[in-house]
């Protein structure tokens, strides 16, 4: 029997010729998409320090077998400054009043859409951060990711892509890809399931003789 992770590593091996490329990490994105079930996520936050600041909106969409699944999103009442990043996400507390849902709740109904799949972000080191601090400081058990594959598209599309700029919207207008990174969450996300579906069918397209 075929392994099917050796495949799509020969596969992508022999189109990639550089050793900036991680061959296996790409293999294994194009895998779970064709094969499994992605959560894309994003998260709004109070800022960037991802031990201590909050965050205030979490919006995610499952992609299954590379199909748009069920949509997630909350939000979160926060005793700390909007601020520093009101004028990126755009999120008053007038709007944190009437929108939020319990913390705790919220966090874990999204443990339960994630489940035991892979997750995937623009620049997942700050949402994956971010959201783990925000599980302990609420009293619910990280995220681990020796049990959850993560997937980063920021980190796909430099080894797959030469752009002059990584940021998702300069990604989305450089390559004509539907979306918007209006720094809402949920906006943010379809973006993001847009670029992943467009980097998972630039490897499946890959005419490799």
């Amino acid at each position: 029997m075929v392994n099917i992770t050796q495949f799509y590593f020969t596969r992508i091996k022999r189109f990639f010729q550089s050793s900036q490329i991680d061959y296996q990490y790409i293999s294994k994105f194009e895998e779970q998409m064709t094969n499994g079930r992605i959560i894309v996520f994003d998260t709004e936050t109070t800022g960037l320090d991802t031990s201590n600041d909050d965050i205030i909106q979490l919006a995610a969409i499952e992609l299954i077998n590379g199909k748009i699944g069920q949509s997630f999103e909350c939000f979160f009442a926060t005793d700390k400054p909007l601020s520093p990043t009101q004028t990126i996400h755009n999120i008053s507390n007038e709007q944190l009043k009437s929108k939020s849902i319990d913390k705790k709740g919220g966090l874990g109904q999204f443990i339960d859409f994630v489940g035991k799949d892979a997750l995937l972000a623009h620049n997942i080191q700050f949402d994956y951060s971010i959201i783990n601090s925000n599980l302990l400081r609420t009293g619910l058990d990280s995220i681990d990711r020796k049990k959850t594959p993560l997937f980063c598209t920021l980190s796909l599309s430099r080894q797959m892509i030469k752009l002059p700029s990584y940021k998702l919207g300069r990604i989305l207008k450089s390559l004509n890809i539907p979306g918007e990174n209006s720094h809402d969450a949920l906006d943010d996300v379809k973006a993001t399931v847009n670029l992943a579906i467009y980097l998972k069918n630039q490897i499946a397209d890959l005419n490799l003789g």
